[in-house]
Order: C-alpha cells, then structure tokens, then sequence
C-alpha cells in the first residue's frame, strides 16, 4: 500500500507580521512622521560672520485626497509659502543648527473611484496640464522608442484606464528592480532606462510617466516615503517615487509601477512633493556671512505607525480551481483563477499564487488585472511537478491564491508515479482555447453541452460521447464545425435550433482523461470538456512467497505471502485458493488493496519427498470481466526412521 504525504505551502510574500497587516488590511493608518536635518557651521577665520541662513524645505506631508494632517509643528518656527517650509536663523553664532519637521498624519487605502470609461485620446484637455504632457530633463518623452512602445501598447485603446493599466503592467514586468543605478548622482532618464531594462523606482516611475506623457496624458512625478518588507532593503520605511496620472472630471489618480499598485497605493505611501520632474530639488540652503562656510546634511526620517483603521472591505471576489485532480510525476498541470469585480468602479488587483515545494511556476507567480465595474476576467497559471519523488508515495499538494489584501482560496490536487503526464503544450492549448472563446463576442450565445454514458471506463472500453449545440441568439451561425479531435461535423444552425451529434473515445492511458469537444466558426469559438476517469486493468501480483525447500519430519516451519492488486482499478470479488496436496483453504474479498497471508505447518503433516502447493487467484473487474493467477512451489521432506513411517502410515489411513 502506498503512503501518503500532503507538501506544505511556502507563500512569497510575507504578510502575517502586525505592521505589514496594519498597512495591507486596515482601511486607514494613522501615523508619526519626522523630518529633521542639520547644517555645520564651519568659521574659516575668527573674525567671522554668519548674518542670516534660511533652508527651504518643499519635501514634507501635507493634506491631499488620500492623507490628511491632523497636527504638525516645527522647530524652529517655519513659514508656508508657496509650498515650502522656510526656516530662517539670524546672526548665527555656535557650531550647528538643526531643524524638524513633526506631523501626524492619516492615510487612508482605498481605490479610486473611477466608475466610468474615460476616453483615450484625450482631445479636450483643461488649462494648466498641459505642461505634463511635455518633455522634462530626466522623463524625455520625446524619445522616439518611448513613443513608439506607447503607442503599440494603447494600439486600439478608447479607455484612458486601459492604457495607463497596459503602460503601467508592461513597465513593471519588463523592467528590472536595480539598486545598482543609485551610485548615480541623479537619476537616470527615461529613454536610458528604456534600453538597458533596469532601475529603481524613481527610474521605472520616470518611463512609466514617460510613455503616457508620449500619448498625450498629463502625468507628474510623487516624491515620498513609503513602507516596503522586501529583503533587498535594511530599513522597511524609505524614500520612494511612485506617480499620479490625471483623469479628466476625477483629477489626479496615483499609479505606483514599482509596487503594482495601479490606480491606487496603499496606506504607507506618504505623499511630500508633486513635481515635472524627479531631479527638481526639495531642498535647498541659502546664506549671508563672511569668512565661513556652511556644510549641510541629508535628511534624515522616522515613522511610527500609532493607529489602525478597521479592515478594509473587499473588493473582489475570488475563485480557484486545478485543472487535473491527479497527475503524474514530472506533469504539468494549470490553475485557473476567476476574478470578478461587484463594485461600482474600476478596481485593480494583484492576483498571487504560493510556490510549494516540488512545484515550479512557469512564468511570474503574480498577474496584475484591471476589471471594470462588474466585470469578470479568468487567470491562468501552469504548474510544473518535480519528477524526481518517491514512487512509495501518493503526493496531495496544496495551492493558495491570494490578493495583498489577504483574499484567499485554497485548491489541492494530487500525484502519483502511474498517473497521467501531461504536457506543457497541452496546457497551452487549453489556455488559447479558453481565451479564444472568450474573445469571440458572440460565443455567450451558443450553448454547447456534452456527456457520456458513464464517468469511468476500462482501458479496453470505448466511451460514447454525446453532444447537443444550440444558437441561443439572433444570429445565423454559418458553417459551425464541431469537432471531438479529428471526427468534424460541419452544419448551419439556425436561431433557436439545435443539433444532436455523437462520437466514440477509445482511452489511450490509464488515469484521468479529458475528452474536449470544440464548436467554431469566424463569429464562434466554444468548447465542453468532459472529464473522465480510464481505469486500467485490475491486476494482482504475489508478493514476499516465503517458504523452506527442505525440511524434516521434526521441523516446524511457515509459509509466507502476500496478494497485492499492481494496477489503479481495484480488484472485485477476489477467491484465493491455496491448496496443498488434496486439500484446499478459501478466501474471499470484495475488493483487494494488499493482504498478508502467514501459514504454520510442522514436517510430520508433510508426506515423504516431493510436496506440491498452489496458489490460485480469480477476480473480476466493473464489468465482470474474469482475471486469474496461479502460481505453485515445491517443499521437499527429507526421509526419516522405520518407525516414524509406520507412524505416518496409519496417521495418512485413518
């Protein structure tokens, strides 16, 4: 018999820490943030003087439609003008000065409520954005690789979210996370990014807004801080560039390419400056004196979390299913997950699946999807199974797809070394047909069902397959060709009418099956699979037959053995006779897994020379089909006195 074991899920992104919760689930935050720095004073004389400095902050919180400041002070006492905190020390005397920014602050983490299509092109666009739709220093959109990608990627596009969706996707699955570009001075521009395919998240934010700024949609760069639990930094909270898109009638949306959040960011993005451009300074000094020089320092920051919101609601809904229950080693198999949008406006996701250990995902384990109000939209991911696992063991191994907000469903599926292998191909082609059916607009109105006469069948059995296709629209289907394989019937089908078709199967393999009937024509693409189970024939093998080949009349001694069924299909009805001589002892089973048998026998019950013994086996499939086993083996008694064999002389007669 075969072991069991069910592998463990091993997830890819933690999020069970409390603070990864607080900013993931909860519908706001509320939060302590500090900005402080300080400037050295450096005489460079005794006689010196230092008559005034003033340092002019544009980098700090302030209230916008996501982030509300509910208290902020500074020290010294700065003056708000135009966007900047100034601070301003007069007839400086000592070594230092230093300032702070403190401010509380709530974050909420919300979508956008975007609840129409706005139209792409933007052809009447307001007073005042027109200015980010322009070329800057570092996001030169002018370039002509720039446009060209952006206008392939909004080729076809009347939907503004669409696009800014396609252009915003591409980046973050095209281009690199790099740090290695932060030795530079400033950042790199759009148009380098482009061609060498790397950078941080000011550069993927700098051709993201790049691209949209090449098609005519005002975009503009967000300095800030934010929350990360990525390994690749010290610190969780750190600087971060992210960038807002302007929708006509709803204003300015926030796309941040690096973390995948489109259309929305969640609660640890603190927002401190909007500007044209990512190298337009947000701070800088200025200083009247004689005989000193001032040397200033880098920011410095810190962020604590004080309180969190409820959680927030969700969303989506969530469904997942596998596509083969069982599997063979080495196989690939396909998780396919539904996403369905039931609020009001356009909603953004990011749709996991876990890795588990002896599975490979082939391609990325994420998939951003855009779905508009009420819209539902099918995913698709294919599995790899690791080849190389025990063949004692029957693998179940569990599958969680889940959202960053915590939306969760769990599947399982299982192996087994004599189960059915399928393809990577295979896979493939169940993913373009799916997607080929939902793409013809007019496959929702034909129905297409199919059904067998039974759900599992021998190997030797042929399957009957029976279908009816029905035009359950308004439209004239010409030349629907429907198709089990290579067996294709072609017909007109009126509006309202159906047809009646039939096919036979003849299974190849053992184990699970899938027979796929396909109707199309130019307007149609609709299948019906049918999943069946082929069970081979049942089998049973003798197993551990122990036995001495001599012995003596003294000698006490056993037999061993042991019936396994050696096949899928379980054995029915099953006699095993085991006899030895003229007699005989029966057994009976309604269906065999594995039995042990264990015999005692002494050599005087034995006749002098040759003993025959048999084992004889009869069982029967689900169709009462016969199947029979026999197998015998000698056991030699040695001879033995005058009188022990008058002794058995009469013990054999009476």
């Amino acid at each position: 018999m075969k072991k069991s074991v069910m592998l463990l899920i091993l997830i890819l992104v933690p999020i069970v820490i409390a603070q990864d919760e607080a900013i993931f689930k909860s519908q706001y935050i509320t939060v302590n943030f500090n900005i402080s720095s300080e400037v050295s004073v450096i005489p460079t004389d005794h006689d010196y003087i230092l008559r005034y400095v003033k340092a002019d902050l544009s980098y700090f919180p302030y209230d916008d439609a996501r982030q509300t400041v509910l208290e902020q002070h500074t020290t010294p006492k700065a003056n708000k003008t135009n966007g900047s905190l100034i601070f301003k020390w007069v007839n400086v005397k000592g070594s230092s000065l230093s300032f702070e920014v403190n401010t509380k602050l709530k974050i909420v983490n919300r979508p956008y409520y975007i609840p129409r299509k706005i139209d792409f092109p933007i052809t009447d666009l307001a007073k005042g954005y027109e200015q980010y739709t322009k070329p800057t220093q570092v996001i030169d959109s002018g370039d002509n690789r720039i446009i060209r990608l952006a206008s392939e990627l909004a080729n076809g596009e009347d939907d503004l979210f669409e696009v800014a969706f396609k252009v915003g996707n591409w980046t973050k699955k095209n281009i690199q996370y790099n740090l290695s570009t932060l030795t530079a001075e400033v950042s790199q521009k759009a148009s380098w990014v482009l061609e060498n395919r790397k950078g941080v998240c000011d550069e993927l934010t700098s051709l993201f807004i790049a691209m949209l700024r090449s098609l005519g949609v005002p975009a503009r760069f967000i300095a800030g801080y934010s929350y990360t639990n990525s390994r690749l930094f010290q610190e969780n909270w750190g600087p971060h560039g992210w960038a807002e898109v302007y929708f006509p009638s709803y204003g300015w949306v926030p796309f941040d390419v690096t973390y995948g959040e489109l259309g929305y960011i969640d609660a640890s993005h603190i927002k401190l400056k909007s500007s044209l451009d990512p190298n337009m300074s947000s701070m800088y000094y200025q200083w009247r004196g004689k005989y000193v020089e001032l040397e200033t320092q880098p920011l410095s920051f810190n962020t604590e979390i004080i309180e969190a919101g409820p959680q927030q609601v969700e969303h989506v809904k969530l469904n997942a299913q596998i596509l083969r229950d069982r599997v063979g080693f080495g196989s690939y198999n396909l998780v396919e997950v539904t996403v369905e949008n039931p609020s009001l406006f356009y909603i953004v996701e990011d749709i996991i699946i876990s890795n588990t250990e002896n599975i490979e995902t082939v391609g990325d384990n994420s998939q951003l999807v855009l779905l508009k109000p009420g819209q539902k939209k099918t995913m698709y991911w294919i599995l790899k199974l690791n080849q190389d696992l025990n063949t004692s063991y029957v693998y179940t191994f569990p599958v969680k797809v889940y959202t960053i907000s915590n939306i969760s469903k769990n599947i399982f599926f299982e192996s087994e070394d004599n189960e059915k292998f399928y393809s990577l191909q295979e896979m493939q082609d169940y993913i373009r047909e799916e997607t080929q059916e939902e793409e013809k607009i007019y496959s929702t109105n034909v129905e297409l069902d199919c059904n067998t006469d039974k759900n599992s069948y021998h190997i030797y059995e042929t399957a009957q397959v029976s279908c009816t296709v029905r035009n359950i629209g308004n439209t004239l289907l010409y030349e629907l060709e429907v198709c089990m394989k290579d067996n294709c019937s072609s017909f007109d089908l009126g509006i309202s009418q159906t047809e009646r078709l039939g096919y036979t199967y003849k299974p190849e393999l053992a184990g699970s099956a899938q027979i796929k009937v396909v109707a199309r024509n130019n307007e149609v693409f609709k299948a019906a699979n049918l999943d069946i189970h082929i069970l081979d024939e049942p089998g049973i093998r003798i197993l551990g037959l122990e036995f001495p080949t001599n012995v003596t009349y003294e000698d006490e001694f056993e037999i061993k053995l042991e019936l396994t069924k050696s096949s899928t299909a379980y054995p029915r009805n099953v006699e095993m006779i085991f006899s030895k001589g003229n007699t005989a002892k029966r057994y009976y089973f309604n269906e065999l897994d594995n039995k042990a048998f264990v015999y005692q026998l002494k050599g005087k019950e034995l006749k002098e020379g040759t003993n025959n013994f048999r084992i004889d086996v009869t069982w029967y499939d689900n169709n009462n089909k016969e199947y029979t086993l026999k197998q015998g083996f000698e056991i030699y008694r040695e001879d033995y006195s005058f009188w022990k064999r008058i002794l058995t002389f009469f013990r054999e007669l009476f």
